[in-house]
């Protein structure tokens, strides 16, 4: 009977430490499962998160080289060379000492000309004369402009020509030799200038 009581006895002490542990384990699991102390969870947050608030992670990227393509500046076209010939020739020799005098003016080149007002008469070309019948050299020049406005430049197509007329300001003509003379620049020379003269004529005995 003592026996019996004993084996049942040992049998208890046995079942009673398999169940220790078996306690124990139980309350680990449940403590895993709730939240610590102070802390507060929040829908979709996930546990174990361990990222530095505020720190900024860098990524490198590539940069490719752009290549803007440079526009070459063409020379500037060179000048045309002036083919033809600007003249100027006498229209009407005066008669007599009260006629006028006139000139034409022609552009037969391939391009269109310069030249400045405000010459002889306010016009565009210079009168001149030598007093006398004999070419000395010593040319005079007839009938200044004396309009206070400045001087500009006209223009003559080419192929076109021009008249200009001259009478006497004092009512004659002085005796002597007379002629016209253009100074001139054409369109596309640089404004390389020339100086053309008329036909020498007499004017009066």
């Amino acid at each position: 009977m003592m026996r019996r009581k004993h084996r049942w006895m040992m049998c208890l002490a046995a079942s009673m430490l398999v169940l220790i542990p078996l306690t124990g384990c139980g309350q680990n699991a449940a403590g895993s499962s709730a939240s610590q102390p102070g802390s507060t969870a929040t829908p979709g947050s996930q546990s174990g998160f361990t990222g530095t608030p505020g720190s900024v992670q860098l990524v490198k990227k590539s940069t490719l080289p752009t290549t803007v393509p440079t526009r070459q500046l063409s020379p500037p076209p060179a000048p045309q060379p002036i083919r033809g010939t600007v003249t100027l020739q006498v229209n009407v020799v005066p008669q007599s000492a009260h006629d006028a005098i006139t000139f034409t003016l022609n552009n037969q080149t391939n391009q269109a000309i310069f030249f400045a007002d405000h010459q002889s008469g306010c016009t565009v070309i210079l009168l001149q004369m030598v007093p006398g019948l004999q070419d000395n050299g010593q040319w005079q020049t007839l009938a200044p402009c004396k309009v206070l406005t400045m001087t500009r430049l006209r223009t003559l197509a080419a192929g076109q020509n021009l008249t200009i007329t001259f009478n006497p300001s004092s009512g004659q003509w002085t005796p002597g030799l007379y002629r016209g003379v253009l100074s001139y620049a054409a369109a596309e020379t640089d404004g390389q200038r020339k100086t053309i003269f008329s036909s020498t004529f007499k004017v009066g005995n």
